[in-house]
């Protein structure tokens, strides 16, 4: 197995592609991983939780290689293909990165309904150090 097979193992048609964007702007909860997947795959691969490695560094390191390829066996997994088992024995042994998924989000962020509403909220969290947050102005 190559690297590759790993970076493209999530593509999808435009049909594939069209019906999961449909999906998401109708608010199926679910819906827009592949979508998110297709596009940023490469880059989560290059991800890596404090202390890890990214899959791209396994890959470079023969013996950190034939230990993933050993794990992905020994789990047993039956995924879609043998590149989507390995991508998947990775994020189990290494733990997964989260994208960030515009459709959850909507449930955390505040709506202000008035410019007064707005600068309250700015203010509260403007004296917390490191809050950062997101306001969606409500029209």
């Amino acid at each position: 197995m190559k690297i590759q097979d790993i970076e493209n193992h999530k593509q999808l048609s435009d049909h594939e592609l069209n019906r999961d964007l449909r999906n998401l702007i109708n608010g199926q909860a679910f819906a827009g991983n592949p979508f998110l997947y297709h596009f940023q795959l490469k880059n989560l691969m290059k991800a890596k939780r404090e202390g890890g490695n990214t899959l791209y560094e396994i890959y470079d390191d023969k013996t950190a290689w034939a230990k993933l390829l050993s794990d992905t066996s020994k789990r047993g997994r039956m995924g879609p293909s043998a590149a989507s088992n390995v991508f998947e024995c990775h994020r189990i042994n290494h733990g997964s990165i989260v994208m960030f998924k515009a459709q959850t989000a909507i449930n955390y962020i505040p709506e202000c309904d008035t410019e007064e509403n707005l600068v309250q909220q700015l203010g509260q969290n403007s004296k917390k150090k490191g809050a950062d947050k997101i306001y969606v102005w409500k029209v």
